[in-house]
């Protein structure tokens, strides 16, 4: 988990706890009541400021406006909340949204998702795992792209197979390469 998703996971803990400690308070007097409230406001400022270094941060490392920043963010932590299966982040996820936004000539990746475009979405999501988990760069990445629409298949389905051809080959290599150690002795 990375320290977007930590931080807001954890302001949402202490703000639940907190509302869970108001209601104790309540019973044990006015004193306590004043510490809760402020110990909750100091919760949710906390909160906000976690999601408002992330939204700085991808500015910072994508460029543009707060609004596209925010939009992004926004953009990236529903994805991530979809990926968190494979271990992909809200950072991640903006980056492969930058990946993609590089490929398709500065393309608003984030206002074009926010506006629907499923194919887009599925295409910043392959990105960021091809970019993040496996180290593609965006011009592989672009390639990939072009033969998975040439060929009508998803870029999931080209990576799968091209791993599939490599294991193939490097299986290959390595009988050929105890044949001739075989030979030799």
């Amino acid at each position: 988990m990375t320290g977007f998703q930590q931080g807001g996971a954890a302001g949402f803990k202490s703000l639940t706890m907190g509302v869970k400690s108001f209601g104790k308070a309540l019973m044990a007097g006015p004193q306590i009541i004043i510490f809760a409230i402020i110990a909750a406001v100091a919760t949710l400022i906390e909160m906000f400021n976690g999601a408002d270094q992330a939204i700085s941060d991808i500015q910072k490392d994508l460029g543009g406006t707060k609004a596209q920043a925010v939009e992004t963010y926004k953009a990236a932590q529903g994805m991530a909340a979809e990926m968190g299966i494979v271990g992909v982040n809200t950072k991640e996820i903006a980056k492969g949204m930058a990946t993609v936004s590089e490929i398709m000539g500065g393309l608003d990746v984030a206002t074009q998702i926010k506006a629907g475009n499923k194919e887009l979405e599925q295409f910043a999501k392959d990105a960021t795992v091809l970019s993040q988990k496996f180290g593609l760069s965006a011009e592989e990445i672009g390639n990939i792209k072009s033969l998975a629409t040439i060929t009508g298949e998803s870029m999931g389905s080209l990576v799968q197979k091209s791993r599939i051809i490599q294991e193939v080959f490097q299986s290959s290599l390595n009988n050929l390469r105890d044949r001739k150690d075989s030979q030799l002795f």
